[in-house]
C-alpha cells in the first residue's frame, strides 16, 4: 500500500519459458552435448545465458558458468524425455498448462502485430523540431522552475487512537520513531523505518502533503488522517532543486512532445479505423443475465 500518486500504466506482460527446446533435429550451432537423440548446441547455451536477468548474467559469462548452464539444460532434457515416456502429455494438468501457454503465445503474437502497425503508421512518422522543443520549454515554465524537495518517514495505522498512543510513546522517548515504524506501521515502508524517500509538492495526497510541508526538519507531526488511515510523520531532510535549463532537460522535453504527438496520431488513426470497420458494444441490460447489442 502506498499513498503516493501514481499514473496507471497498462502493461502487456508475456510469460516466457527459458527451458531449452532440444529436439532430435540438430538445432543451430555446434553440438556440445547429446541426450539420446536430442542435441544441445553452444548457441542454445549462449541463448540461455543472454536470457538471464542482468543482475546474475555476469556470474555465468565464463566457461564455468556456461558449464553450469549446460548441465542444467541436460538435466531438463532428461526430465523432459522421461516425462514424455511416462505419459505425462496425457495428464490433465499438463493439458491445462499448455492451454495457458498457448493463450499467452497468442496474446504475444497479437501484441507483436500491434507494435509493428503502430511503428510503421505512427512512430516512424513522428518528427520533432528544435522550435517545438524550445516552445514546449518556454510554455511550461512550472515544470522546470526551482522547487523544494523533502524527505520524510511515516507510521501508518488504522485508528486515530492507536496513532495517538504511538505518537505519545515517541514523544516520551519510550521508543524511537524507527522502532515504532518497523513494528507497528502497516505501510510497506515499515521495512525501511517508514522512509518515503524524496518528494515534492504534488507527489502526495493533499492531507499528508499539507502536514509534511508545515514541518521543520526532525519535527513530528500530529496525527494526520488520509484515505489510507492515520499517520505520524517525521520530516528528516529538505533540499532545493535549482531551475533546470533547456540543455539539461532537452531529452525529457523531446520525450514529452513525442508522447503528445504519438497519442494524438494514434487516436486519429483509431478514429479512421473505427469509421471503416463495424464496432459493436455488447452490454447486459439491468436485471437480465443475457446481453443486448447497443
Amino acid at each position: 500500500m502506498t499513498f503516493k500518486k501514481s499514473a496507471t500504466l497498462l502493461l502487456a506482460v508475456t510469460a516466457v519459458s527459458l527451458v531449452s527446446s532440444c529436439t532430435p533435429e540438430k538445432p543451430e550451432g555446434n553440438t556440445i552435448a547429446k541426450v539420446n537423440r536430442a542435441v544441445i548446441t553452444d548457441k542454445q547455451v549462449d541463448t540461455r545465458l543472454n536470457n538471464l536477468p542482468q543482475n546474475i548474467k555476469g556470474s555465468f559469462a565464463n566457461e564455468n558458468g556456461k558449464k553450469i548452464l549446460l548441465d542444467q539444460m541436460v538435466n531438463e532434457e532428461l526430465l523432459h524425455q522421461q516425462a514424455k515416456r511416462s505419459g505425462y502429455e496425457k495428464n490433465d494438468s499438463f493439458k491445462d498448462q499448455v492451454k495457458v501457454f498457448e493463450k499467452q503465445f497468442e496474446d504475444a503474437k497479437k501484441q507483436a502485430l500491434i507494435n509493428l502497425i503502430v511503428r510503421d503508421n505512427i512512430d516512424s512518422k513522428i518528427q520533432i523540431t528544435k522550435a517545438e522543443v524550445e516552445g514546449y520549454y518556454n510554455n511550461n515554465p512550472k515544470q522546470f522552475e526551482a522547487f523544494e524537495q523533502r524527505r520524510a518517514k511515516h507510521i501508518l495505522v488504522e485508528t486515530k487512537a492507536e496513532a495517538q498512543k504511538l505518537l505519545n510513546r515517541i514523544k516520551l522517548k519510550k521508543a524511537t520513531f524507527d522502532a515504532v515504524a518497523k513494528k507497528y506501521s502497516k505501510d510497506p515502508t515499515s521495512e525501511n523505518a517508514g522512509d518515503l524517500g524524496w518528494f515534492k509538492k504534488g507527489d502526495l495526497v493533499p492531507e499528508f502533503e499539507k502536514a509534511v510541508f508545515a514541518l521543520r526538519k526532525n519535527q513530528l507531526s500530529q496525527v494526520v488522517k488520509t484515505e489510507f488511515g492515520y499517520h505520524i510523520i517525521k520530516l528528516t531532510d529538505t533540499k532545493k532543486v535549482a531551475k533546470r535549463e533547456l540543455k539539461d532537460v532537452q531529452q525529457q522535453v523531446q520525450q514529452a512532445i513525442y508522447n503528445q504527438k504519438r497519442n494524438a496520431a494514434l487516436n486519429e488513426y483509431l478514429k479512421t479505423l473505427k469509421q471503416n470497420h463495424k464496432v459493436t458494444f455488447v452490454t447486459a441490460k439491468p436485471g437480465e443475465e443475457g446481453a443486448s447489442k447497443k
